[in-house]
């Protein structure tokens, strides 16, 4: 059976590694202790009062729950190439566009219709 400073030293690791923020961040704007994760990874105890200010700090930044393995299913989006962007811009899950609106690797419109 897990403790609760296990399970609190587990809560907190799986938010740093979901969320990608920094343990001296996390500890700074958790309880405003750059050094937290540190002890609580050193094995040094937090008092239950921090502990309650720590897992609230996480109940109010909630993050999406983690990614699940790829699928074949196309109803899922994978393989597709919509929203692949290699210049970074686009939205997932819509098509990229380039600045007239015109799909990625597409010709403009005009070009097509042999306008302009």
């Amino acid at each position: 059976m897990e403790t609760w400073e296990q399970e609190l030293h587990a809560l907190v690791d799986d938010f740093l590694r979901r969320s990608g923020m920094a343990p001296s961040s996390f500890g700074a704007a958790a309880v405003g202790d750059r050094g937290l994760v540190g002890r609580l990874r050193g094995g040094k105890a937090v008092t239950v009062p921090t502990a309650d200010r720590i897992r609230r700090y996480i109940a109010e930044h909630p993050l999406p729950p983690a990614a699940s393995p790829p699928t074949d299913s196309p109803a899922e989006g994978a393989g597709g190439a919509e929203g692949a962007d290699t210049a970074g811009h686009g939205q997932p899950g819509r098509p990229a566009t380039g600045q007239g609106g015109e799909l990625a690797g597409q010709p403009p419109r005009e070009l097509e219709q042999g306008v302009g």
